[in-house]
């Protein structure tokens, strides 16, 4: 082995551990309160308005579907285990933030500053589960189509229906989170993205079961975010035919993108009969936004020319280059990752199909406000400019140029310009947000 190679195994482990101590669970585990999205801390917007809790406290209640096991009681995870279960599981997690003590006045005030000087953690204090989804039973299971079996499927649904009744956004926005973390992660992660939407529509968490630990687990993630997408797929078809829901929108973060294009491509090619108006009037999927994706570019277009962007009205792609963990994954895997492509990479068809289509968006944050903090890949949380973009499509479905994006002529992919905020302001106040 000669010095060279060495050289880059060492910087290998030593980036990758940097990279992902992070992620590492603790228990009893928490997030802090991600940094204020810019819209909200450097503009007159205001998503609490017509929010009164007056003195209530914190918590609030996120819908999850697993296919972790449960616990056991060899297992430290208080909740579900990070192994692969044969079932989806339904549940509501209800997430606290910032402690018993802490008041809804309190956190809206926080909310809206521009620089927050205090932590707020987040953490999962209950779980309820329903029941399994009778759909993931094994095809040889003869009670799969009980009434016995379809009861949790029938009152998750009905509890959903009851919360959709509450608010006037009627839409279902699921995150899936990316590898190596644990069930609580992503509950925490879809509670504070819902807490700066307003609590507009609901948010709903998938915990497919990743395995925080060794960074050797990533292979072991790969394939598990594969086995995951059918009970994804399961997911939506129960929640499009069973549920008033109007629009389901999902969040595909990291490794998690493998799990949410593997649903997408199952449910294009499994209603071959199908165009893409029929699909989303059947599947009622509005925007799937990819972020930080650990998804190979060459299996991003054969994806593509399944048609697997047919199904959602919307398929945003979010791209950097100062995202460090999807560089070790471009280098590990020896294929690029679709979150790191650049314009210059770009055919002209391809281009081509970007300014002329709005079904398909592509946007570059490289220049976004921090968005290369903590070794770039999880922009979505840390830079106030791409949270706002992400908050601002999914609690208004606003184009990119009313997102304040820019895109030269000529260009496929649009970019945050230095005025970013400025042009935000503008929105503000002239009523569009």
């Amino acid at each position: 082995m000669n010095k060279k190679v060495k050289l880059l195994i060492m910087c290998f482990f030593v980036i990758t551990t940097a990279l992902f101590v992070s992620s590492c669970a603790s228990y009893p585990y928490h997030l802090d309160l991600m940094r204020n999205p810019g819209i909200i801390g450097q503009t007159d917007a205001n998503p609490f308005r017509d929010i009164h809790k007056g003195g209530q406290g914190t918590d609030i209640d996120i819908f999850y579907a697993t296919n972790r096991e449960p616990s056991g009681e060899e297992d430290i995870e208080p909740f579900y285990a990070n192994k692969r279960g044969q079932v989806l599981r339904l549940g509501l997690a209800t997430v606290r933030f910032g402690g018993k003590d802490l008041r809804w006045d309190e956190l809206k005030e926080q909310s809206l500053l521009k620089n927050r000087k205090k932590k707020y953690p987040l953490e999962v204090i209950g779980v309820e589960e329903f029941g399994v989804l009778n759909t993931s039973l094994s095809r040889l299971d003869p009670n799969r189509y009980t009434p016995e079996a379809r009861k949790p499927a029938e009152e998750f649904a009905e509890d959903i229906n009851k919360k959709l009744e509450q608010t006037k956004n009627k839409s279902i926005n699921i995150f899936v989170g990316g590898f190596r973390i644990n069930f609580e992660n992503p509950i925490l992660v879809a509670a504070e993205l819902w807490h700066y939407t307003g609590y507009k529509g609901l948010f709903f968490a998938f915990p497919w079961p990743a395995t925080p630990g060794s960074v050797f687990s990533y292979s072991a993630d790969l394939e598990t975010a594969m086995y995951s997408s059918r009970e994804l797929r399961l997911l939506l078809y129960f929640l499009a035919s069973k549920t008033k829901v109007e629009k389901i929108n999902i969040i595909a973060y990291s490794a998690g993108s493998r799990v949410v294009a593997g649903a997408l491509k199952d449910i294009r090619l499994q209603n071959p009969g199908d165009d893409k108006n029929t699909l989303r009037s059947k599947f009622k999927i509005g925007q799937v936004m990819f972020i930080g994706a650990d998804l190979d570019k060459n299996i991003f277009g054969s994806l593509f020319d399944d048609g697997f962007h047919e199904v959602p009205e919307t398929m945003t792609i979010y791209l950097s280059q100062v995202d460090d963990t999807l560089g070790i994954a471009t280098w590990l895997l020896r294929s690029q990752r679709m979150g790191t492509i650049t314009e210059e990479e770009l055919t002209p068809e391809t281009v081509k199909y970007l300014r002329t289509h709005n079904d398909l968006i592509a946007i570059d944050v490289t220049d976004a406000k921090y968005s290369h903090a903590e070794h770039g890949h999880g922009y979505f949380i840390n830079s106030p400019w791409v949270s706002s973009d992400l908050l601002i499509s999914l609690a208004f479905k606003k184009s990119p140029e009313e997102r304040g994006l820019v895109r030269k002529e000529g260009k496929g992919i649009w970019t945050f310009p230095p005025s970013y905020i400025k042009r935000l302001q503008i929105e503000v106040e002239n009523g569009k947000e």
